[in-house]
């Protein structure tokens, strides 16, 4: 390898670092905004479960609002993936885990992914997949319409006896790995567990909150109506928090191997810099070389 091929390379490398430091940086605004999103959204949250705490010993939140079907029906499956690759594993262990639990039963479920790799996965290998919808970079509810719309009529047609959502749960920068979480039916217990994980709590109902009767609250049309008000909001408010933590744990194992591209560039230049160093030290010794034996013969003649 001569000297011009070293140069080459080495610029090469300088440009690909770059390259990767520009990428890594919007990778971390873009998770950072992500990031403030997630914290917002559960600050809204923790409000709304506040007034639902106030409330939900007079209007019986819990009970009544799904039967149960007499007769097993398929399960719908929410997927979220990503639209782009150089993620690492996320996408390969979310699809391991849903092969693993009803990759032997694919014709009982039906699925709606999110994201151009579920979506080539799954229709790849024999899956019913319904509906897919691209998942925008700026993450916002009014871009998953169709899907709520999906799941609304899916309920009023009865067409599912369960719908799940599985994704890749975001816990910190280190860690990052698939869970599900119940759609529906939505009951107080599979919503706990949701609510576990975003870090929140349903409050207990107090005797105060008990007293008194309906008469004192103002629902309209009527309370089985503002129930399933409530609960299409809560089953949205997980889909939307699903959709928050995927983009996170994108976005981080993006930055990761982004950092590890960028410390790979930097080790091969430090390589092509000390093999350069070396070949102009050589050919400035053999410069040198010539000139001294150059002298030599002048004075021999």
């Amino acid at each position: 390898m001569n000297l011009t091929s070293i140069t080459t390379q080495l610029k090469s490398t300088q440009n690909l670092q770059r390259i990767i430091g520009a990428l890594e940086l919007t990778s971390s605004i873009k998770f950072q905004k992500l990031l403030s999103q997630s914290a917002f959204f559960r600050s809204f949250l923790r409000e709304y479960l506040w007034v639902l705490g106030k409330i939900q010993g007079k209007i019986a939140l819990w009970d009544g609002i799904f039967e149960t079907f007499a007769i097993e029906k398929k399960r719908l499956i929410i997927v979220i993936s990503t639209e782009k690759g150089f993620v690492g594993g996320l996408n390969t262990k979310l699809f391991s885990v849903i092969e693993s639990t009803y990759g032997s039963r694919k014709s009982t479920v039906d699925l709606f992914v999110l994201g151009r790799k579920a979506e080539v996965y799954f229709q790849k290998n024999g899956w019913n997949v319904v509906a897919s919808l691209y998942l925008w970079e700026n993450v916002s509810s009014e871009a998953f319409v169709e899907l709520y719309q999906y799941i609304q009529q899916a309920i009023q047609l009865e067409k599912y006896t369960k719908i799940k959502i599985y994704f890749t749960y975001y816990q910190n920068s280190l860690f990052q790995h698939p869970i599900k979480f119940t759609v529906f039916p939505i009951t107080r217990e599979n919503f706990t567990h949701f609510l576990q994980a975003v870090g929140l709590e349903f409050p207990e109902t107090s005797l105060e909150d008990l007293q008194g009767g309906e008469d004192e609250l103002v629902i309209e049309p009527d309370i089985q109506a503002y129930k399933q008000y409530i609960f299409q909001y809560l089953m949205e408010s997980i889909v939307y928090y699903s959709v928050i933590n995927a983009k996170l744990s994108e976005y981080q194992m993006r930055i990761t191997h982004m950092k590890n591209a960028k410390d790979n560039s930097k080790e091969l230049e430090k390589k092509l810099q000390h093999q350069q160093q070396k070949l102009r030290q050589a050919t400035i010794t053999a410069e040198i070389s010539d000139i001294v034996g150059g002298r030599i013969l002048e004075k021999k003649f």
